[in-house]
């Protein structure tokens, strides 16, 4: 895909800094498009037109530094994913936001108790979840499900260890006091 894009921009230095776009962040907005559709292939083609987006506005976005330009990518690649899941409403195919099909946590093999009691669980850490900001989210996604290093979030998110750090412990005591609040107030109304 690659190819294609640097097919489409004039000098060597535009096609520089296509490539070093496409190398550092495709992971990061294919990550962020996925968290949106649910759909592997949606995804791509969401980053597909994504820098399409970027090839048409190159005068503009190329000079941006790398803060500016991952805030205006992130925001263009939601306004993407939000007009697919929109003509998938449309067209009448069922969707989601908070991705519904998301695999269950637990296996239907346990006890009915456990299971759903796992499954409450699972909804309380997805309401919690949603209560982060994108980049708490995302930054959370990357070090908890992609297994990333700190050193590795922090180049794909053009910040330091210590911010990286930082996030992550505000993500987890909001995760930690929102949880809290839920259980107290179900222990209330027993």
């Amino acid at each position: 895909m690659l190819a294609l894009y640097m097919s489409m921009v004039d000098t060597d230095e535009e096609k520089k800094r296509i490539r070093l776009i496409y190398e550092k962040y495709h992971d990061f907005f294919f990550r962020v498009a996925f968290r949106y559709l649910g759909s592997k292939e949606e995804a791509e083609d969401a980053v597909h037109n994504l820098f399409l987006k970027i090839i048409v506005n190159k005068l503009k976005i190329l000079d941006m530094d790398d803060t500016n330009l991952l805030g205006w990518s992130v925001n263009t690649i939601r306004n993407i994913c939000l007009d697919i899941l929109r003509s998938r409403k449309r067209s009448g195919i069922s969707t989601s936001l908070d991705r519904e099909d998301a695999p269950e946590p637990v296996s239907d093999d346990l006890p009915i108790d456990i299971i759903i009691e796992n499954r409450e669980s699972y909804a309380l850490l997805k309401s919690a979840l949603a209560q982060l900001s994108e980049k708490e989210r995302l930054i959370m996604e990357m070090k908890y499900v992609d297994n990333l290093k700190f050193s590795e979030i922090a180049e794909k998110a053009n910040m330091s260890n210590n911010q990286i750090n930082a996030v992550l412990r505000r993500a987890r005591d909001k995760i930690r006091v929102k949880l809290k609040s839920t259980m107290d107030e179900a222990e209330m109304t027993i």
